[in-house]
């Protein structure tokens, strides 16, 4: 089901966490955004197809993993709060290594990465958004790499 007024609300904290859109540049969001229910083990993103969307989880977890049945290795999960997406697919719009798979059942709103660059391209404020959010989950990214050098597993996992 898509709910695109009720996924800008929901939204709504997690935006104004980095920006203070106007009324405007939120009917600009709603028109962009869709809401939807997934089931466990859907699969929302295939290795080797472009990633054409950003999600934000409202509730529900996500797996990131690469490789195929009995060969799998995780590489990441998003829980709710978190934004998703395979950033070395998604950025670039090339093809990705990585799958995207509902552990639980999911609550999520997506954007198109057409519909992000419209949004980026119409306000400052929607490109300050990205370059915020996208300072964030560097952050992450980089912490992750740093405890995957320095940290064992069993820390890692603590």
């Amino acid at each position: 089901m898509v709910e695109n007024a009720a996924g800008a609300a929901l939204l709504r904290p997690f935006v104004e966490h980095f920006v203070a859109p106007t009324p405007a540049e939120y009917a600009q969001l709603a028109a962009a955004v869709e809401t939807h229910h997934l089931a466990k083990n859907t699969v929302l993103h295939h290795a080797g197809q472009v990633c054409q969307r950003v999600y934000f989880i409202h509730a529900g977890i996500a797996r990131h993993y690469h490789g195929g049945p009995g060969m799998e290795g995780t590489t990441w999960f998003s829980f709710a709060g978190d934004l998703m997406t395979d950033l070395t697919s998604f950025l670039p719009q090339q093809p990705s290594h990585f799958n995207i798979m509902a552990v639980t059942d999911l609550h999520v709103s997506w954007l198109a990465h057409v519909a992000l660059q419209e949004l980026y391209a119409s306000s400052a404020t929607w490109e300050r958004f990205g370059r915020l959010v996208n300072e964030v989950y560097l952050l992450a990214l980089v912490e992750r790499s740093l405890s995957l050098q320095f940290q064992s597993a069993r820390e890692r996992y603590e």
